[in-house]
């Protein structure tokens, strides 16, 4: 199984991220774009694992979402950015920085870390995959006209599968975290 952990959108969140995502389309020439329902703010991706190890992930995702008491946590949208790779473009949109989802993975990390998971070595900058192997016909504009904030409340386990060419996340497990108030 090839599994992640993640955040997952609420569907105004999605429709809106499918908004921003149009405008990239349309001064693009080429790329493969996220599909809306696939929209989601990977916390760390994991790999293939065995289907024995999924007890010990939703054991850390249970361990991080009760040690955070910061649910719902408040999040807001940034800029969009991109990198190159293979000579084509990622396209994302950014979140504004936030304690409470950098405390959220640095416990995540610690986790993960005790289920046999060693640390990212990479610093975690959270964004939000809008196309992949993108060709643009011009710069990319400024296309997010507004702020939008949502709320996290809990982590997700998601497999993700390829079937008929098309790819798909599944959710396997979800931690919904408690609601003592919102945290910024």
């Amino acid at each position: 199984m090839r599994v992640f952990l993640a955040v997952c959108f609420p569907w105004q969140i999605k429709e809106y991220l499918a908004q921003v995502q149009h405008e990239v389309k349309k001064i693009s020439q080429a790329g493969s774009f996220t599909r809306s329902e696939n929209f989601h703010l990977t916390l760390r991706f994991i790999g293939e694992v065995a289907y024995k190890d999924i007890e010990g992930l939703r054991q850390a995702i249970d361990r991080t979402v009760v040690a955070c008491d910061s649910f719902p946590l408040r999040l807001q949208l940034g800029k969009l950015g991109s990198f190159v790779q293979s000579d084509k473009q990622v396209i994302w949109l950014g979140l504004k920085p936030n304690y409470g989802l950098d405390f959220l993975y640095e416990r995540l990390q610690e986790e993960l870390e005790r289920e046999g998971y060693p640390r990212e070595r990479r610093s975690f900058s959270p964004h939000i995959t809008l196309g992949r192997q993108v060709v643009l016909s011009r710069k990319v504009p400024s296309v997010v006209k507004e702020q939008k904030a949502f709320c996290v409340e809990g982590i997700s386990l998601m497999e993700s599968v390829r079937e008929g060419g098309r790819l798909f996340y599944h959710n396997l497990y979800t931690r919904p975290g408690t609601t003592q108030g919102i945290r910024e």
